[in-house]
């Protein structure tokens, strides 16, 4: 369950002292969202992003150009879930929503694939996560669907939800980094 606290602090982007919302999710570093700029930044890192639209900051990149363009095609498709249902595009939801978890699915079993094959150590937790976040994000869509919940409140919550595996996947480009130092090159072998 995502938790949510409250406080005026100086936001680490815009630098306005400003309602901070900090989002702590299991098992994912704390998400922190200005309410005066919209960005969230990531605990313990240095980055900051821009929530509505989502966009992919440089900083989390995992230097995997598969991995990198699944990322980037998440983005763009919680971006329009976001824009439909908050324009009450209904009709448009149950497709993007399905198109959204079919992506994610893929997503997170290719990059699975890719730690396994590239015997990356942490890969039970990073599987478990996955699990812990396809569970939420299925979640998510069934409250947007049944509209049970304020839409744009859910569709920050599946914005985080995606934010906090961007930046658990973090953990694992410094050891593909130092595969690659090791090795010249990183083996796509799947």
């Amino acid at each position: 369950m995502t938790q949510f606290a409250t406080a005026s602090v100086e936001c680490p982007h815009c630098r306005e002292l400003a309602p901070q919302r900090v989002v702590q999710q299991p098992g994912h570093d704390a998400l922190l969202w200005c309410e005066l700029c919209f960005r969230v930044t990531i605990a313990h890192r240095n980055l900051s992003l821009p929530i509505d639209p989502l966009a992919l900051s440089p900083a989390l990149s995992v230097d995997v150009a598969e991995l990198d363009a699944d990322h980037e095609r998440l983005i763009d498709i919680l971006n329009d879930v976001h824009a439909a249902a908050k324009a009450g595009r209904r009709d448009d939801l149950k497709a993007l929503t399905g198109h959204l978890l079919d992506e994610l699915m893929l997503h997170l079993e290719r990059e699975e694939a890719l730690l396994r094959a590239w015997t990356f150590p942490g890969l039970d937790e990073h599987q478990d996560q996955h699990g812990a976040m396809h569970d939420r994000m299925h979640a998510l869509v069934q409250e947007l669907l049944a509209g049970t919940r304020d839409v744009a409140d859910i569709g920050r919550s599946m914005k985080f939800c995606l934010v906090g595996h961007l930046a658990d996947d973090l953990k694992y480009k410094d050891f593909l980094g130092e595969r690659r130092g090791r090795n010249g090159v990183l083996g796509w072998v799947v």
